[in-house]
């Protein structure tokens, strides 16, 4: 069986692979004398930290406010003898 045929281009892994990559993105994502775009970066960059966060605390907030809406300690008992 014959493997199947890649995508990149013939020799890509002899450049260097993905550091190679970045190192040739990186003067189009941060150009010289284009400070709206470095901005842009930076907000991105900061969205992109934030929403990790997020992902990281909110079950955690959530699951202080389920705790929060159960019943007390002791409470458990008194309501179905109430009846």
């Amino acid at each position: 069986m014959t493997p199947p045929p890649r995508d990149d281009p013939p020799g890509a892994a002899a450049r260097g692979g993905q550091k190679a990559a970045m190192l040739a993105l990186l003067p189009h994502l941060w150009p010289k004398g284009d400070p709206d775009l470095k901005l842009r970066v930076v907000l991105a960059l900061v969205c992109l930290f934030l929403g990790k966060l997020a992902n990281i605390y909110v079950p955690i907030f959530f699951k202080g406010l389920v705790d929060a809406l159960g019943p007390k300690a002791g409470t458990a008992i008194t309501l179905p003898l109430s009846c």
